[in-house]
């Protein structure tokens, strides 16, 4: 294999992406992936210069291998073909012996001595491996996964003498580290020793420095905390395993056909459920089989329902009012009602993931599932949610988001945390040597500092309120300088880069004896703004997907009916009316007649439970309304893109709506020609005013 990565020639790959369909400028990002590459040989303990390499896929990076999946399909297509036209007749195996023989445990020594002279062959303990993960996995389990930890440690021992900033460890942990072993997390239940240490192991990696030293300021759960919940975002290693785990047994229920469903699963969740759950093993069954048991009893726990006309489930078991049981209130009731049922086809009950728009279960929203129930999440929820938004959408540097991220949580090594920590026989403050040096003295209260702030554009008074806590005062000047001006003010990158002067300043009196001064802070000011600029000037490529774009009016639009073209006989504004602190919505379509210019609109309160349902209720009206009156040729205008997409895209469709779209779907389709079209609120707002109308009013039906 490693001949067959290293010979791939680039153009032909990209040929094969090309014909495969592959968007140009897709194309053109992974051209830049594999040529990029250059290599270093360690020769007689000697580094040579880096080279560049002209053909070949680099070992280990997580894309490779899709890849190379590529190459191997035209070389499969090739040898189809060869044998097709009789270039090849076929293979002959010359040797069809085995190679071992492994016995059950129940199997005696004796016994298994007669049968390895009889078949002459070796006996092994174990079945070895299969594409890196374990075939039979007994005794203790931690000794089959101790390879996780030499694999994880090998990459790191390689990139401990590369000057990575933490910006830059963060996304090779996540991308490349975990992405390395994430095929054998989503098979077998990794023990929760082996997970705390590949754990410790990368946040160990993600702290040291060039020599693989450095101090753990901050505790590895909380930087497995989600940005916005006051983390960096590093997956655990149990959770991600859980999470892919949850996403193989929700396939498992989805795909009856495949083989893992045939395999492990033959008894439906409810009579006439199309979901077929695991059978339920025996006490020694595989640990593979285990780990999946424990991650559907996780998953059944926590399914919700979207329940048909007649439904078949118990009303006071399952969860099927907005994802939980219901008891029965005045409040219930109204829930109930807003409900949305299939009104021409009979729908199943579907059982949907609660956490995502579309139903579907997926990893990342697994993953944010089983994270919300630990520990340090409950501790730390809400960690100021709104100033760390506007902190990870800053655009500064990676560094600097990273700076204000140990600014707020006190994660700098200042000497009052040395020697907090023992590690440092003083706790003055290197500059002035006055008061112990915490975030508060250094970047507000310390002389040079307090002179930093007040001479600069900004004329900040750092001074001014001593009982304010540093935190509190880097959250209000971040919020002050976001509000004023924005994600592309000036002044917010301003104040990052004194903060950051403050600090560099510190560390020159620290590690070379320069004592700093104004000019010196002004000096590293300037340098840390004009990075700045150079960061901005970067182009990042924005990847959007061609046909999501909205494109000129008019141009986003569903469209079904018998033939593609023709002349509408009516034209139909439908928009929906809705409020989250009223259960009532109003819904309303407006009809103009294109042969006899008549007008005439209806609307209607209705309950629902998102804005999203009103405006899908009020299409579905409109069909209804001109189906019932003979019409066949219809064109209807809705300000609402997630509707017009929702019809486009079935699969993306967000659940709360997906059985009206539906009907949408099938009222369509028995038009001769109907065209669903996006447009702007002036050209619905006939419709509008007649659904805020009904909606205010509470009026059970309107007419225009």
């Amino acid at each position: 294999m490693n001949k067959a990565y290293d010979r791939v020639n680039w153009r032909f790959l990209l040929k094969v992406l090309q014909a495969y369909g592959f968007p140009a400028q897709w194309i053109q990002l992974i051209s830049q992936c594999i040529s990029t590459v250059k290599y270093r040989i360690l020769v007689n303990g000697q580094v040579t210069e880096s080279f560049p390499s002209h053909c070949g896929l680099r070992q280990g990076d997580p894309l490779s291998p899709y890849l190379f999946l590529f190459c191997m399909d035209i070389f499969s297509r090739m040898m189809i073909m060869a044998t097709d036209i009789r270039l090849f007749d076929g293979i002959r195996a010359h040797s069809v012996r085995k190679s071992f023989v492994k016995f059950s445990p129940n199997v005696s020594e004796a016994m298994g001595q007669e049968y390895k002279s009889i078949l002459q062959l070796n006996a092994n303990v174990s079945l070895g491996t299969y594409l890196g993960t374990p075939v039979d996995i007994q005794g203790k389990k931690t000794q089959h996964f101790t390879f996780l930890l030499d694999k994880i440690s090998q990459r790191i021992t390689a990139w401990n003498h590369s000057p990575i900033s933490q910006a830059g460890k963060l996304i090779l942990i996540n991308s490349v580290l975990i992405a390395s072993i994430a095929h054998i997390l989503s098979v077998f239940l990794i023990p929760t020793t082996i997970t705390n240490k590949l754990d410790a192991m990368l946040a160990r990696f993600f702290w040291s420095n060039c020599s693989g030293k450095g101090i753990a300021w901050k505790s590895k759960e909380l930087l497995h905390l989600q940005k916005g919940a006051g983390g960096l975002g590093l997956r655990s290693i149990a959770l991600h395993n859980r999470s892919l785990l949850l996403k193989k047994v929700w396939r498992i229920h989805r795909d009856s056909n495949g083989l893992m469903s045939k395999v492990f699963a033959d008894q439906p969740l409810h009579p006439g459920s199309s979901i077929a759950t695991l059978r339920p093993m025996r006490s020694q069954c595989s640990w593979g089989a285990r780990g999946l048991l424990q991650a559907e009893k996780l998953l059944l726990t926590n399914y919700s329902w979207k329940i048909r006309s007649k439904s078949r489930l118990r009303a006071g078991n399952e969860r099927w009012v907005h994802g939980r049981i219901p008891l029965f209130g005045i409040f219930t009731v109204r829930d109930i009602r807003a409900l949305e049922v299939p009104r021409l086809t009979n729908q199943e009950d579907l059982s949907i993931w609660p956490f995502t728009t579309s139903g579907q279960y997926t990893t990342k929203s697994g993953y944010y599932f089983l994270s919300r129930n630990t520990d340090i999440y409950s501790m730390n929820s809400p960690l100021n949610s709104e100033f760390f938004r506007i902190l990870w959408g800053l655009r500064i540097m990676p560094k600097w988001k990273l700076f204000l991220w140990k600014l707020y949580h006190n994660g700098l090594a200042t000497t009052a945390n040395l020697s907090y920590r023992g590690l440092a026989s003083s706790d003055g403050c290197p500059n002035c040597n006055l008061e112990p040096e915490t975030c508060q003295h250094l970047f507000r209260f310390c002389h040079l500092s307090t002179l930093a702030w007040q001479t600069s554009q900004l004329s900040i008074s750092s001074n001014v309120t001593p009982l304010v806590s540093f935190k509190d005062w880097l959250i209000a000047w971040i919020h002050y300088f976001y509000q004023q001006d924005g994600y592309n003010g000036h002044r917010l990158p301003l104040f990052v880069a004194i903060l950051w002067a403050i600090w560099q300043g510190r560390n020159q009196k620290v590690f070379n004896g320069i004592i700093p001064d104004l000019p010196l802070i002004r000096s590293l000011q300037d340098k840390g703004i004009q990075q700045h600029f150079t960061f901005l000037a970067t182009p990042t490529p924005q990847l959007k997907i061609l046909n999501e774009a909205p494109g000129p009016p008019g141009f986003l639009f569903a469209h079904f009916g018998l033939t593609f073209s023709g002349v509408p006989q009516l034209q139909i504004q439908v928009d929906g009316s809705w409020k989250k602190s009223s259960p009532l919505a109003g819904i309303a379509w407006v009809v103009d007649n294109v042969s006899t210019n008549a007008r005439e609109g209806q609307g209607s309160c209705i309950y629902a439970e998102l804005a999203l349902v009103a405006e899908a209720r009020a299409c579905l009206g409109a069909l209804l309304w001109a189906q019932a009156r003979g019409y066949y040729q219809i064109l209807i205008y809705t300000d609402s893109e997630i509707l017009v997409r929702s019809l486009i895209h079935q699969a993306t469709q967000p659940i709360s709506i997906a059985w009206t779209l539906n009907d949408i779907r099938i009222l369509g389709q028995q038009l001769r020609w109907c065209r669903i079209i996006k447009a702007n609120r002036q050209q619905v707002q006939r419709a509008h005013e007649l659904a805020n109308h009904v909606r205010l009013g509470q009026i059970p039906m309107a007419t225009l």
